[in-house]
């Protein structure tokens, strides 16, 4: 039970300096794929991505009462040729391990609707590799 009436947990867009916090997360999710020897200079472009409003990728974090990064969710829009609304791509999806199982992910994808609604996005569709069970759940 939450006696302060405040939310256990926030989401939102990272700040330009919380980088290093942002940037320990995306490390553990590149492990988590076997992705570990990712560019450097990759790193560095997707992060001026997140902070440039002109860029289509986007960054939601999810943190703690503590301001502790918890997981992050990456999303871009799509256009396709199938409808005139853009779609909305869920790219990287990524809780640390000790939280996972508690609905962050899931209010990290709540997030990302949210998001594709206010935008007048069509939907949000997401791929994710065949064995990762976990998100696949």
């Amino acid at each position: 039970m939450n006696i302060n009436n405040e939310k256990p947990f926030t989401i939102r867009k990272p700040k330009k300096h919380e980088r290093d916090a942002w940037q320990s997360l995306w490390k553990q999710y590149l492990i988590y794929y076997k992705s570990a020897d990712f560019a450097s200079d990759l790193t560095e472009l997707l992060w001026e991505r997140i902070q440039d409003t002109n860029s289509p990728i986007n960054c939601l974090v999810i943190e703690n009462q503590s301001a502790q990064f918890l997981g992050f969710v990456h999303y871009s829009p799509q256009l396709t040729t199938w409808q005139r609304e853009p779609e909305c791509y869920l790219e990287d999806l990524f809780v640390i391990e000790s939280q996972r199982g508690n609905g962050l992910g899931e209010q990290l994808i709540e997030a990302v609707v949210q998001q594709t609604k206010r935008n007048g996005w069509k939907e949000v569709y997401w791929q994710t590799q065949f064995d990762n069970a976990p998100a696949r759940g």
